[in-house]
């Protein structure tokens, strides 16, 4: 399928592109001829690449085999990325790389990244209290501040799940099957446009990590956050979407909201202070990220049919933006500044 936003092409895009496909034993090989280690190998799920557990005698790793259509720019940028924020606040655990090596495969090239694994538990594994999201808030918080600075040529992109790229939504909108669910679409695109597009040459713009969810955040044994992992989707954007994305996620996965992502934004806000216009609109970029979750699924479930995890998130999101399109965006948007300013 060809797709062309902005007159770019992305018909070799890593979201059109089948993930690769190495077996264990192949791994197995690649890890001793390439790498020089040898351990049991387990599975890990990746939407776009391809992620193994490789536990040693001596420690554990992840080797990460990247999606052919990924620019080799943009791992690098994920490498430089980690070892910024270690320098600048060691205290949060990123996977650092420990080597890298580019193999051949069936006449293709694969770039592969061996990096330090991180011990812990998944922040969804933890019933979350106000308290959790708090501490949660103040850890992205810290990750945001430790990010100040950074720039990259490679994360000046169009990525698609970059809230800012709007015209990615709509030209993905054509893959959504219904005119009320389009029109469900159209209605958050219309508020951004009413309400942030006046304003967003005041917003502030960084190099954000624009994945903070509750299975990238890791927690350490006394349930405390310290770690995150999953550098894929960095991106030059706004900054305040680095909340905005945690918040939606906070949306999605809880029944009364409200008072966990206030808990989340007064964390966040205690470690990097987002100002008011930032606080204004982060609840249209909350809606955004909702809208390209629904619109990424009905655009890859074409190309891969068969893949059911790209749906997995589907129903719940368009749950939500039901619910949603039927508040008042701009009184809530009032009530996140008096809560959390």
């Amino acid at each position: 399928m060809f797709i062309k936003y902005f007159g770019k092409d992305f018909m070799n895009s890593v979201f059109t592109i089948p993930a690769p496909s190495f077996t264990k034993i192949e791994i197995k090989k690649i890890l001793i001829s390439e790498f020089g280690i040898s351990g049991v190998i387990k599975n890990l799920y990746s939407d776009r690449d391809q992620n193994f557990l490789i536990i040693t005698k001596e420690k554990k790793y992840i080797l990460k085999v990247y999606n052919i259509a990924e620019k080799k720019e943009t791992i690098e940028l994920q490498d430089t990325a980690t070892k910024y924020i270690k320098n600048r606040d060691p205290q949060i655990l990123v996977p650092l790389t420990v080597d890298y090596q580019t193999v051949e495969y069936k006449g293709k090239l694969f770039n592969l990244r061996l990096l330090d694994f991180i011990e812990g538990d998944f922040l969804n594994k933890k019933s979350m209290t106000i308290y959790d999201h708090k501490d949660m808030g103040v850890f992205v918080g810290r990750l945001s501040r430790a990010l100040l600075g950074f720039d990259h040529q490679a994360a000046h992109r169009i990525f698609e799940w970059d809230c800012k790229q709007i015209g990615i939504i709509e030209n993905n909108l054509r893959f959504v099957n219904t005119n009320d669910k389009k029109n469900i679409i159209l209605y958050f695109l219309n508020e951004y446009n009413k309400n942030v597009i006046p304003i967003k040459e005041n917003l502030r713009m960084a190099v954000i990590h624009n994945d903070g969810n509750d299975h990238n955040i890791i927690i350490n044994n006394k349930h405390k956050t310290f770690g995150i992992i999953d550098f894929g989707d960095i991106v030059y954007s706004f900054q305040i979407i680095e909340s905005a994305v945690a918040i939606a996620y906070i949306y999605l996965n809880n029944k009364n909201p409200f008072e966990k992502i206030y808990a989340f934004l007064q964390g966040y806000q205690s470690s990097f202070e987002l100002n008011k216009l930032e606080l204004k609109s982060i609840i249209y970029f909350m809606c955004l990220r909702i809208c390209i979750t629904v619109t990424m699924s009905a655009w890859r479930k074409k190309l891969f049919p068969k893949n059911k995890y790209l749906t997995i998130s589907e129903a719940p999101a368009w749950s939500a933006l039901n619910k949603l399109s039927k508040i008042n965006l701009s009184k809530l948007s009032d009530d996140i500044i008096k809560n959390v300013q």
